[in-house]
């Protein structure tokens, strides 16, 4: 069965057991209503849904390529198999695993429909999803910077965007996405403070015993001190100190930061 490329699917319910090697390809779907219904090798590339129902359908192979989905319903349903590159998403109930499961494999892809998918999950006000979407558009952000940087890969080496002078900007680029996912998760995992502010304060109370000759143990105590109590140390130095209490500004914001964003989409 083939449908008409520019076909206007309206306020229709569909009740098929089984749809399967159709093609919605270009079409505009508009209060169309399935479920529990199995979509198997059903093309939906650069459609437009809106409004429309799919409550606990299986969609098997389906390619949702370049497709413009808004204001549906997906809830209940599960995706096997299926394309979502540059899949637009906006006021739809669908729900995280069945996502998780058929993200885009190309870093750049994954990265492009995670925003999207957390404007899309903010929109409806749901606090998990944001998170989902987030972590995705993270950790896709992280792989690109990399590849950006150091992949041989011909996707990245053949532009010119990614080449020479780019090349060593997306070097500087993913060190300090990396510097900033160590020390704070970029926002998302303020825990890891407990672990990299430590380790920064070891890393201070190294430099000051190189430079000023005191004692590991001394300038590890005094380093401690200045960062969680305040003021200056008389061991240390002023510069010292001051560059101590930076950093205990800086930290301190990037805390509150990552507090106020989480608490921000509840």
């Amino acid at each position: 069965m083939k449908l008409n490329k520019k076909e206007h699917v309206k306020e229709k319910d569909l009740e098929v057991e089984d749809m399967k090697d159709l093609t919605f390809e270009r079409h505009e779907l508009t209060r169309v209503y399935a479920v529990g219904l199995k979509f198997v090798y059903v093309s939906f590339k650069q459609s437009i849904v809106q409004e429309c129902y799919f409550r606990n359908c299986v969609f098997t192979n389906c390619d949702f390529t370049g497709a413009n989905i808004s204001h549906s319903n997906f809830q209940g349903s599960d995706f096997i198999g299926c394309t979502f590159n540059y899949t637009n998403f906006q006021g739809t109930q669908i729900g995280i695993a069945p996502l998780n499961r058929n993200l885009p494999g190309w870093e750049n892809t994954k990265m492009t429909l995670a925003k999207n998918l957390r404007m899309n999950y903010a929109s409806i006000g749901d606090y998990n999803g944001v998170n989902f979407a987030i972590r995705v558009e993270l950790s896709a952000t992280m792989e690109h910077l990399r590849k950006a940087a150091f992949s041989r890969e011909a996707y990245y080496r053949g532009k010119e965007e990614y080449s020479g002078g780019g090349r060593i900007l997306c070097v500087f680029k993913f060190i300090w996405f990396w510097l900033l996912d160590k020390l704070w998760g970029n926002g998302e995992k303020p825990v890891r403070m407990f672990v990299s502010i430590p380790l920064l304060l070891l890393v201070v109370a190294t430099t000051c015993t190189l430079v000023l000759g005191q004692s590991f143990t001394t300038s590890v105590k005094e380093s401690f001190t200045v960062f969680f109590v305040g003021g200056a140390s008389q061991v240390l130095g002023i510069y010292a100190s001051s560059v101590i209490c930076v950093l205990r500004y800086i930290v301190m914001g990037l805390f509150v930061s990552s507090l106020v964003r989480r608490l921000s989409r509840r």
